[in-house]
């Protein structure tokens, strides 16, 4: 097995390479083709790019920190930013769908539990 050019215990080059990507996601927004795609995607296979070539690898504590406390504050910062009522309105029947699947599946597992008890 061959080791990743930048080690797990290597934290800086690692938390570099990973403002690196987060910069790299911003700068394809600002055109036509990264436009296309939101930059988080574009951060996204740029880190998986990166781990399948093994320059950065594919576990390190640095990853828990961005999980546990990055993720946690980005998706409602994300979320401020979305136009609710747009989204309601665009999703029409799909929604519905979603409302209901959900809504049989939270009654099949109350149902289900009943039954096995």
């Amino acid at each position: 097995m061959t080791f990743p050019l930048i080690g797990p215990e290597q934290d800086f080059a690692l938390w570099a390479i990973l403002i690196a990507a987060a910069a790299f996601g911003f700068w394809c927004e600002r055109f036509p083709w990264g436009r296309k795609y939101s930059g988080v995607m574009w951060l996204m296979a740029m880190t998986f790019v990166l781990a399948n070539l093994r320059i950065i690898p594919s576990t390190a504590p640095a990853y828990d920190a961005v999980w546990n406390y990055l993720v946690p504050i980005a998706i409602p910062l994300l979320l401020f930013e979305a136009d609710l009522k747009r989204i309601v309105r665009e999703s029409g029947p799909t929604l519905i769908a979603f409302i209901i699947g959900s809504a049989s599946v939270v009654a099949g597992v109350f149902i289900g539990s009943a039954m096995l008890d």
